[in-house]
């Protein structure tokens, strides 16, 4: 058998949600232990990998474990562990489905926190944009040929760049909570809000957008050429003077060409 197929076949047998026949597969494939059988042994790895998966949660999400208490938190990163498909190895990039899994919760005491998933994405963003790879140059001595061709200018942002549009306070509760203020008197928004996430040195921050800048940037995320840019009325009257901007902060990091 090979190694990846060995890791698999465990893996299955190791969740707690397992098939009655994977489990007892699982348990055929391991020794007995000292005075541990093969089922205990199997209940150890479980145990293992159940606690570096809650622990790695626990970093990443460090406000929303705050807000809904140690112990909540725990028992949903317990059931977040077995029972969503996010089961990456690498715990540098484990848990960006949280959010998604927090949202479809139905439980009655979530119904107070209706910004709760907004803002476990927002702490999902500002955890992936420290890991990301650093910004290179902008190529200005290649792009001023690549402009003659604006129906085929594709431009890229940087990586870990993410854009979040809520209609919840979350960077001011996230803020305050980080800082250790009082968050009890953050006043509802009176619309909505758009934030970019990104990380200009070493540390990432949370930027506060006007509407037409996170306009431009959602439409570059989506793929649009530089001609359906121009094209959007929202930005035809601002394109030429945020671009630039925009390049210059690192944000917009680069651009391709697309063939014909």
């Amino acid at each position: 058998m090979q190694l990846a197929d060995f890791e698999r076949r465990i893996m299955q047998g190791i969740t707690p949600v397992a098939a009655t026949q994977d489990r007892q597969a699982t348990e055929q494939m391991l020794k007995p232990g000292g005075e541990l059988t093969a089922k205990e042994c199997l209940a150890v790895y479980r145990n293992n990998i159940t606690s570096t998966r809650v622990r790695a949660l626990q970093a990443i999400y460090p406000v929303c474990e705050t807000i809904l208490g140690s112990d909540c938190f725990r028992v949903l990163a317990r059931e977040f562990a077995w029972q969503a498909a996010d089961a990456c190895a690498d715990l540098n990039v484990y848990g960006g489905q949280l959010a998604e899994y927090l949202g479809a919760q139905q439980r009655s005491n979530f119904s107070l926190l209706p910004y709760l998933k907004e803002l476990a994405r927002l702490e999902w963003n500002w955890h992936t944009a420290y890991y990301a790879a650093d910004t290179a140059p902008f190529a200005y001595q290649s792009f001023s040929s690549a402009a003659a061709h604006p129906e085929r200018l594709r431009f890229t942002l940087a990586d870990g760049l993410a854009l979040l549009e809520t209609k919840y306070p979350v960077r001011e509760i996230w803020q305050r909570h980080r800082a250790r203020e009082n968050p009890d008197s953050i006043p509802a928004l009176e619309a909505c809000e758009y934030l970019c996430i990104h990380r200009p040195d070493y540390g990432p921050q949370v930027t506060s957008l006007g509407k037409t800048t996170y306009v431009l940037l959602t439409r570059i995320q989506k793929g649009s050429t530089l001609e359906q840019l121009g094209d959007t009325a929202e930005l035809s009257e601002n394109l030429a003077e945020l671009l630039p901007v925009l390049i210059q902060r690192g944000w917009v990091s680069g651009f391709q060409l697309l063939s014909v």
